[in-house]
């Protein structure tokens, strides 16, 4: 239960969705994705490494309309609609070789939370198990229970729905958005891409003139 509710804690920090409105006060061309907890335990083959991990996403290949009708999500798709430059292990060695030849040192990181760092590109909504709802603070408890209360006013069934503000794991076009933002960030701050791997940056060192590489693997980042 700790684990799962430091979790839901993460989306309430990174804002990743606005508080519940009533699903009866939704658009009617309103998109409506699941919310789903995935809960495992890493490390299960060596037991003293055991460590509870949860994941909130999205149950991103089914959608649902204002009405219920369930749709599969690839009927909205089309090839290629979610590439987005990202780099490979050819491109971590490159780094790596440029930094020998300047005698540089190199660094890695995997971004925390990176999907709910960036915004989401259109608006959908999404609808959770009042388990989870039990996991939020109790200012969010109160807005759920006054949404559903409105709902039903309005003639619905008691049902919410949170607007999305932020990329979660399982929308299909979650990991496009997130590395379209990072790279965008990048390119604003002075970056220029390199032709040969898209997702590989370069800024030279206003002092040295040394060349300071960068590239990621969607969240994975060396430089």
């Amino acid at each position: 239960h700790e684990t799962v509710a430091a979790e839901v804690g993460r989306h309430m920090e990174f804002a990743t969705y606005g508080k519940p409105v009533p699903r009866s006060s939704v658009p009617i061309y309103a998109v409506i994705y699941r919310g789903k907890m995935i809960y495992g335990i890493k490390h299960w083959e060596t037991p003293e490494l055991h460590k509870d991990k949860a994941r909130l996403v999205v149950q991103g290949c089914i959608r649902i309309t204002k009405t219920g009708k369930v749709i599969l999500e690839k009927h909205f798709k089309r090839p290629g609609e979610f590439w987005a430059p990202s780099s490979s292990m050819a491109g971590f060695r490159f780094i790596c070789a440029v930094a020998a030849i300047f005698g540089l040192d190199v660094e890695t990181i995997d971004l925390d939370s990176a999907y709910l760092q960036s915004y989401v590109t259109e608006e959908f909504y999404l609808m959770f198990d009042d388990a989870l709802v039990e996991c939020m603070p109790e200012d969010w408890q109160a807005a759920v229970r006054a949404a559903k209360q409105a709902d039903i006013s309005m003639g619905g069934t008691g049902e919410v729905c949170y607007p999305a503000l932020k990329n979660i794991y399982g929308k299909t076009n979650a990991g496009t958005n997130f590395i379209n933002a990072f790279q965008n960030s990048l390119l604003f701050d002075g970056w220029e891409r390199l032709p040969h791997d898209l997702a590989m940056m370069v800024q030279f060192c206003s002092t040295e003139k040394i060349p300071q590489l960068l590239s990621n693997y969607v969240d994975d980042i060396s430089a």
